[in-house]
Order: C-alpha cells, then sequence, then structure tokens
C-alpha cells in the first residue's frame, strides 16, 4: 500500500486534482517494478532433518518419508542471507517451516521438512544475515538439543541475534506430545525454554519488548482440543506471546481453517522464496 501511494504521489502536489485514470496507471507501473524485486520474505530449509516423528514428523515430510537432501553448505546459505539483505532492507529471514498464506495459513512445507538448530552452523548463518542488515530473523524449531545440553543452546540461542524463535511445543502434557512427535522430550523442551526467558530476563531486566521474541506454538487439532486454553493462557503469561496454529484443510479433522481470501493469499504468497536444502528454490503461491 505504501508503496502504491508513494507512485501515485510522485507526481506533485496536484495529485489529488489527478483523474482516476492517471493514479491507475501509476499504480499499476510501480507493481509492475515491484515484481522485479526480490521477495519480502525468504524461507531456507537448512537441513532436512528432525528429532521428532510420530504425526508431526510426519506431516514435514513428502510422503511421511524423510527428504532425500543433505544438509546446505553453510558457505551458500550465508551467500543467500547476504545477497537477500542487500537487496531488501525490510526483508524478513525464515529458517525452518513457515506458514503458508495460500493453505489458509496453515504450517506447511515451505521453508523445508527440517528443524534449523540441527545444523551446525544455524547461529553463524544468523549472525551474517543480521550484519548485512536483514531486518527479522525468525526460526521456527522444535527446540532440542541434540546433546541435551539447555544450557548451551539457551545460550547459543540468545548470542545467535535472532530476532523471533518459535518453539513448536505443540502440547500441555507429555502424553499428548509423546503421541504428536513419538519422542518423550516434553519435559526437556520446556526445561529449555524456561531456561530461555530466565537467560533472556538477566540480560534484558528492564526490557518492555525483550528480544528475542520467544513464542511457544501449538497447532489446533483433535489431540490437543483439551489442552489450548490453558497452553496458551500458561506462555503467554510466561512468554509474552503464544501462537495458535491452523491444521491444513484437508487434514481430515473437524478443526478446519478460516479460509485466507485468495487475492489476499496471492498477494501474500508472492512475497515469500522458499530455497530447500538441496538449493532447489520456488515462490509460495495459490
Amino acid at each position: 500500500r505504501a508503496m502504491l501511494m508513494e507512485a501515485c504521489t510522485a507526481s506533485g502536489p496536484g495529485w489529488l486534482d489527478a483523474a482516476a485514470e492517471t493514479l491507475s496507471k501509476a499504480a499499476r507501473g510501480a507493481s509492475v517494478r515491484r515484481m522485479g524485486e526480490a521477495p519480502r520474505e525468504l524461507a531456507i530449509e537448512l537441513c532436512p532433518g528432525r528429532l521428532t516423528s510420530g504425526p508431526r514428523g510426519a506431516g514435514m515430510r513428502d510422503n511421511g518419508e524423510p527428504a532425500e537432501r543433505v544438509a546446505m553448505a553453510a558457505s551458500l546459505a550465508t551467500r543467500l542471507v547476504e545477497s537477500f539483505g542487500r537487496i531488501r532492507s525490510d526483508g524478513v529471514l525464515h529458517l525452518g517451516p513457515v506458514t503458508n498464506p495460500a493453505a489458509s495459513g496453515a504450517p506447511t512445507k515451505a521453508g523445508g521438512a527440517g528443524d534449523p538448530l540441527l545444523h551446525s552452523a544455524w547461529a553463524d548463518i544468523t549472525r551474517a544475515a543480521k550484519a548485512v542488515g536483514v531486518a527479522c530473523v525468525h526460526v521456527r524449531t522444535d527446540l532440542l538439543a541434540p546433546d541435551g545440553d539447555v544450557d548451551r543452546l539457551a545460550q547459543e540461542i540468545l548470542d545467535s541475534g535472532v530476532d523471533v524463535l518459535s518453539v513448536d511445543l505443540l502440547a500441555e502434557t507429555p502424553e499428548t506430545y509423546r503421541a504428536l512427535t513419538g519422542t518423550d522430550h516434553f519435559d526437556l523442551v520446556r526445561r529449555t525454554l524456561g531456561r530461555l526467558l530466565e537467560l533472556r530476563a538477566e540480560r534484558l531486566p528492564d526490557a518492555t519488548l525483550p528480544t528475542p521474541w520467544i513464542v511457544p506454538r501449538i497447532t489446533r487439532c483433535e489431540a490437543v482440543y483439551a489442552e489450548i486454553e490453558p497452553f496458551y493462557d500458561r506462555w503467554l503469561m510466561l512468554a509474552g506471546a503464544c501462537v495458535i496454529d491452523a491444521l491444513p484443510a484437508d487434514a481430515g479433522e473437524r478443526f478446519e481453517p478460516l479460509p485466507v481470501p485468495a487475492p489476499a493469499a496471492a498477494r501474500m504468497g508472492a512475497e515469500l522464496m522458499c530455497v530447500a536444502a538441496d538449493g532447489t528454490a520456488e515462490g509460495c503461491s495459490v
């Protein structure tokens, strides 16, 4: 909208008296020029692996099978984020899965199947993005440290410069978490989340809006129906942020998401580019 207003007012103070056809041509020309720019959001799959399985892990993989890709070379990922930052000063970088507006806001394979924290250089890549001027770096993760070292992982996250950390905690009880992820790491993830919040408070004791934003997430589905409200209340109070994600519309459950209007979905999808760990790039559209 700001881009279109700027195009309309570029003719000078007389733009208020300009004919509708003149303003329409100016706006159309601005839209065409914008199409040649880089997308406003870039999602990169640093690696295809996850430490979760079960319905959650299967849902992030093609046909329930592990992705046949290897981790992206750190040098390639760094070049991608540095190029992106130089082109778009207002850019948003996603490491890990993102929501696809064309799928009514549901988490999809956009951004890949893997957990970025399993890539050995994820923190270096984040720092490179911030150093070159990427406006916001968002990392979405299961928050499972391969070595179980909670303090090390929490310190690494806070030192990385990430702006928003989304954590797919997914449940309010160990039993539901196990059913969704196929693992018994519920207490470990909660402990890591708590340590992150403690360290963030120690570093920024007086911050009104502390960074990074730490955002626990739960996906609305039949398995967590009774846990959504206590989950949301708990983490909104403790972390100051919480997200309830929608299932894909074709998930076969009664909790279907509200549809995003087609024009809005197309516009949002056109602003997102996804790069898989093997370097394959594609837009995210309806």
